[in-house]
């Protein structure tokens, strides 16, 4: 069989169809990566408009935290000067104690001495006391043997007297007797024994009598030492009850150094959050507008109230020299916690506890009228009020300041603005303006949920322009 051999054709119809199918290929190919460029570039501009809120977002989070930052130096700054001033009192507080302390131990040295030096002459003035006990009797007994010695003494004269009148009458008689001139001179020998007998016991009586006038003498010099160690004995005495009231000063004074001492190392130690715990006579205003229970426009914040009520109790424990206390509560109007509308009595256990209960009854709603809350605050300067606590989370809304007019025209930020610089102005002017009879009120603030830098700069401006401190609450 013969082979045949084909021809080969580069163009026919099977050609013509690979080339249909694969330029429909290509069109199809070309129609679907038109779509998706078309979809990739619908995404992109989502995302283009996601990444622009994006950085928007992160730029006022730039802005929040550069002010966060600002006012964290601030605060630090402001902290730090604080506790150098409480570490140079504290030296100061300690020097003194200390000084105290040795002059208590040089007084306590001194009060040693006097006692010893009280008890030598005590032992002294007793050896004096027998020496003059035993003085007295001798001279008693002197007085008893002057007394016979003169009783003896008067008997010879009277024996002298008798033996000169017989003398004279044995004379008498010797001159009409002469047998008698032996008796007489018997008699005068008799006579002369017996005159010198007398004269001896003169001189026995004069040396008696000088002995009794030196016993005397040295009598009334040991009754002058004893008046005199009597008078040094009440000197000491007196020295002593003097040395015991100083050193009874001296305690007293120690005991309030180390009470002021401990004072102040509670005053640096009991610090809340930045903000030195001071006041006697201390007012809370506690905002209680629809925000103190919200994070947001929409999003309730369930813990919010429930802290700021915690923290209102936890500052009233912490102040360690509160003495009376008043609550006021606001929103769109002030009013009392409680019924007294005057200062109460602050116990440390029931105060806190009743205050935490009255503001548990209490549910957050309307706006903020802060002017009403400080106007009804200041009411009580007049009574001694030298600290306020104002608890806030929000620039003030409602209240003077602004032209009804005009209100519903301007915009929130301006309206805040223009409500936050009355109040603020009406302080310095007027509520809280230096006068001659009563001191400047102190605010301190305290904001909660803190996140807006506008709020941040209001309550830390409230509280400088009135000699407190601000601290921010952030979002947990």
């Amino acid at each position: 069989m013969r082979v045949r051999h084909r021809i080969p054709s580069i163009f026919n119809l099977s050609m013509v169809d690979v080339l249909c199918c694969a330029l429909g290929c290509v069109i199809l190919l070309w129609l679907i990566n038109l779509r998706e460029a078309k979809n990739h570039e619908d995404n992109a501009a989502e995302q283009n408009l996601l990444i622009t809120a994006r950085l928007d977002n992160i730029r006022a989070e730039r802005d929040n935290i550069i002010g966060m930052m600002m006012q964290m130096e601030s605060r630090i700054e402001s902290v730090q000067q604080e506790k150098d001033d409480l570490q140079k009192s504290l030296s100061a507080k300690q020097t003194e104690s200390d000084d105290l302390s040795r002059r208590l131990k040089a007084s306590a040295g001194r009060v040693a001495d006097l006692e010893g030096d009280l008890s030598e002459r005590t032992k002294s003035h007793e050896a004096a006391m027998v020496r003059i006990a035993a003085l007295e009797k001798d001279l008693r007994a002197s007085e008893k043997r002057g007394e016979k010695e003169t009783a003896r003494g008067r008997e010879l004269a009277e024996e002298v007297a008798a033996a000169k009148r017989r003398l004279k009458d044995l004379q008498t008689t010797a001159n009409l007797v002469p047998g008698l001139r032996g008796d007489l001179k018997e008699a005068k020998e008799q006579y002369a024994a017996e005159k010198a007998l007398a004269a001896a016991l003169e001189k026995e009586i004069a040396r008696r009598m000088r002995e009794l006038k030196e016993a005397d003498k040295s009598l009334a010099n040991l009754q002058q030492t004893r008046r005199d160690l009597e008078r040094d004995l009440e000197g000491r005495d007196r020295e002593l009850a003097a040395a015991r009231r100083g050193m009874s000063a001296l305690r007293d004074e120690k005991k309030a150094l180390e009470g002021e001492t401990a004072r102040v190392r509670a005053a640096a130690e009991n610090r809340f959050a930045g903000i030195t715990l001071t006041g006697h006579r201390v007012l809370f205003l506690v905002d209680m507008s629809g925000s103190m229970d919200l994070v947001d426009e929409n999003t309730q914040a369930p813990t919010k109230w429930g802290d700021v009520r915690n923290t209102v109790a936890r500052l009233m424990r912490s102040l360690p020299d509160l003495e009376k206390y008043q609550v006021i509560v606001f929103a769109e109007n002030a009013r009392f916690l409680f019924k007294e509308q005057d200062w109460l009595d602050y116990d440390a256990k029931a105060s806190p506890q009743r205050v935490l209960a009255g503001l548990t009854d209490i549910k957050p709603k309307g706006g903020t009228n802060m002017y009403a809350a400080l106007q009804a605050a200041f009411r009580l300067r007049a009574k001694g009020l030298d600290t306020i606590y104002l608890l806030s989370d929000g620039l003030p809304n409602l209240g003077e300041g602004v032209d009804p007019v005009t209100i519903n025209s301007l915009q929130e930020v301006e309206r805040n603005d223009l409500l936050a610089k009355y109040i603020r102005k009406t302080l310095r002017t007027n509520w809280n303006r230096a006068a001659p009879d009563r001191p400047r009120v102190r605010i301190n603030t305290i904001g909660f949920f803190y996140e807006s830098p506008d709020v941040g700069a209001f309550l830390w401006a409230l509280a400088r322009e009135n000699d407190g401190s601000f601290v921010g609450m952030s979002k947990p």
